[in-house]
């Protein structure tokens, strides 16, 4: 299930950002729909990273029940392993910066095996860097327990025992426009060559943000679209002058979805919203140079 949620404020663990809107956008790996365009499990046969239900010693259960993505759901990881998935993050808009936050659990052999998590900038993705060196990282709650490096991947990282479900919550500044089209993020797993039984690392409830400035209505691809009238009584209309296709969402003050659709090719469309009762809502329209968000009062 995928859910949006909208706050007058962003709340990342326990750090605030008072002033500043953020849609979220939570994954709990039960129906792959939501995240097949967002996360990207290696091919490789020697990859485990795997979304189901966990059925391990101590990975038994998913966070949100049934599904997580886990080091192999029934096994131990094996000795030597080198396994990763990709999150694409040029989805969410980095107005004013972008987030993720997570719970996850993690087992194995201390500062010899485990995880960490990297980010690349460039348009082929072939330069990575641990995300704990990334200079437009602000706010990192719950990342690496301690700073010593973990043999396997020759940088700190994720080691060791975490037996409850620990939430880590990242926040970047906002980039240039020149490459925040191409943003990913890599969780990388690695062993040594000692085989010792233990249950790997398992992931759970991914969020990721957008976060947009204050004066939302003024950012540079309203030009492009005009919505109108707002307020509005009855029907709202979208228009794009430049004929893209394009996304929308519809949602309340409670962050519940009240309408939503993909890929609509029409220059100039309309939402009859006159069963909807009197508020505020939020529309995002998305295509693929930049979107927009809306603060539409219904009367």
């Amino acid at each position: 299930m995928k859910n949006i949620y909208i706050f007058g404020l962003i709340i990342v663990g326990f750090f605030f950002i008072p002033g500043y809107l953020s849609a979220q956008y939570c994954i709990d790996f039960d129906n792959p729909v939501w995240y097949d365009s967002i996360i990207s499990i290696d091919t490789a046969s020697v990859n485990i990273w795997q979304t189901g239900q966990p059925q391990k010693m101590n990975f038994d259960s998913a966070k949100s029940f049934p599904k997580a993505l886990v080091t192999d759901t029934v096994n131990f990881y094996p000795k030597d392993n080198n396994s990763l998935f990709n999150i694409n993050l040029t989805e969410i808009g980095k107005v004013c910066g972008f987030g993720i936050s997570f719970y996850h659990k993690y087992d194995t052999d201390s500062l010899k095996d485990g995880g960490m998590i990297q980010i690349s900038y460039d348009s082929m993705n072939a330069n990575w860097v641990n995300i704990i060196n990334d200079t437009n990282l602000i706010i990192s709650n719950g990342l690496y327990s301690n700073l010593y490096s973990v043999e396997t991947l020759g940088d700190v990282g994720f080691s060791g025992l975490q037996l409850t479900w620990q939430k880590t919550a990242l926040v970047w500044k906002s980039i240039p426009s020149s490459v925040s089209n191409n943003v990913q993020l890599r969780f990388l797993f690695k062993s040594d060559s000692i085989q010792n039984n233990k249950d790997g690392w398992i992931i759970d409830d991914l969020c990721m943000q957008d976060i947009l400035c204050p004066g939302i209505e003024k950012n540079n691809y309203n030009e492009n679209i005009n919505v109108y009238p707002n307020p509005v009584s009855d029907v709202l209309f979208i228009e794009l002058t430049d004929g893209s296709n394009f996304d929308y969402t519809l949602w309340n003050s409670f962050g519940e979805i009240v309408i939503f659709s993909k890929k609509e090719s029409e220059k100039r469309k309309h939402l009859n919203l006159d069963q909807l009762k009197s508020g505020i809502y939020f529309l995002t329209i998305r295509n693929n140079k930049n979107n927009l968000t809306r603060k539409i009062i219904v009367q």
